[in-house]
């Protein structure tokens, strides 16, 4: 609002701005939003330097503890997301869910993508390919940014800590409490939960650097796309650049395998009167729903010549407590002030 006033040319300065928009009332404030085009509502959330649009670290919260922020810099913020008005009638309060039929699942390695930022110089040594994981890592230990490990050991157990505590409170968040709390609110529509675990180590794909790749990616975020819609014929997105590593000729029937059937589901979940998924002849076995009695996930995976999907009944992850515990009894203070940082983060990010 403040930048709207500045663009709008009824203040000088921020400053006089800010004093401007204290003295104007709820009507005149909605007087002047209305007035205002769709390019000039844009320019309002643009840097005062005209580079792009806010987002986190164009503010401060202060709730936020200062060594959490990024070199000293204001951060966590929603950006501007896509200038809907939300009606003055709805109700933000506590309440159930919509009560349709949901699928919802993770990636066995959810979170290990996201890290790349804060590990980039080992992260890519050993995405070239021609170096063996732990000389990778031992090459690129001077290039750590948040969290720094003097070692390749202290660095692995490092690593996969990390990764163990963000995936699993991320499955808990994005998985299995919801498919809990929705099955307890309304059981009349089905939930089905999944997680995909093709890449994070169960089988071997007969691709080279399969070390590295399983260390650093596995079953990482949005790993499943391309099976459920079918991409291994076609040119995926440049964003699948890593993941197209674990492809060749070799693997090819055991991921042709799997989409075949992840595409089954999900096709007669779309088309289902009712969003009970029923089984056919492209799928290995039924998915059962995620009931307030039994507790059951599919898991979606193949080895490099056929599909190895499984039903779970097993828990997940262990509970938010559960990783509190376990994170605050780590004996490496760097690492679990990594940690709560992207928690934080993920957290102002909606992701949690």
């Amino acid at each position: 609002m403040i930048n709207m006033l500045v663009d709008a040319e009824m203040a000088e300065t921020h400053d006089v701005a800010g004093s401007k928009l204290d003295g104007m009332s709820d009507s005149e404030v909605v007087e002047f939003l209305r007035s205002r085009t769709p390019a000039q509502l844009n320019r309002g959330y643009r840097r005062p330097n005209g580079k792009g649009s806010m987002d986190w670290g164009d503010f401060d919260q202060p709730n936020i503890p200062t060594k959490y922020r990024r070199k000293g810099k204001p951060e966590f913020v929603y950006g501007f997301a896509d200038g809907h008005l939300v009606s003055k009638d709805v109700d933000f309060g506590e309440g159930n869910w919509f009560p349709k039929p949901v699928m919802i699942g993770t990636d066995h390695d959810e979170n290990k993508y996201f890290h790349y930022g804060h590990f980039k110089s080992v992260f890519d040594n050993a995405m070239k390919g021609d170096v063996s994981l732990n000389k990778a890592i031992e090459d690129g230990l001077d290039g750590q940014s948040r969290v720094r490990f003097e070692s390749v050991p202290e660095f692995k157990t490092g690593w996969n800590f990390i990764n163990r505590m963000t995936t699993g409170l991320f499955t808990w968040y994005g998985a299995q409490n919801p498919a809990r709390a929705m099955v307890h609110s309304n059981s009349a529509s089905p939930v089905y939960v999944f997680r995909f675990d093709y890449g994070s180590g169960n089988y071997d794909l007969k691709y080279p650097n399969q070390e590295s790749h399983r260390f650093f990616l596995g079953a990482s975020h949005s790993f499943e796309l391309p099976f459920f819609f079918d991409w291994m014929d076609v040119e995926p997105p440049k964003w699948m650049r890593w993941q197209k590593h674990q492809w060749n000729d070799r693997n090819y029937p055991g991921r042709k395998s799997l989409v075949r059937a992840m595409t089954a589901y999900l096709r007669a979940f779309l088309h289902s009167p009712d969003g009970a998924i029923r089984k056919d002849a492209d799928m290995p076995i039924e998915w059962q729903a995620w009931t307030a009695d039994e507790e059951r996930f599919i898991t979606f995976d193949a080895d490099a010549k056929s599909q190895q999907i499984r039903m779970n009944s097993t828990e997940l992850v262990p509970s938010p407590d559960d990783v509190r515990r376990e994170l605050e009894a780590w004996n490496h203070p760097p690492t679990i002030d990594y940690i709560k940082y992207f928690i934080i983060y993920s957290y102002q990010h909606n992701w949690y």
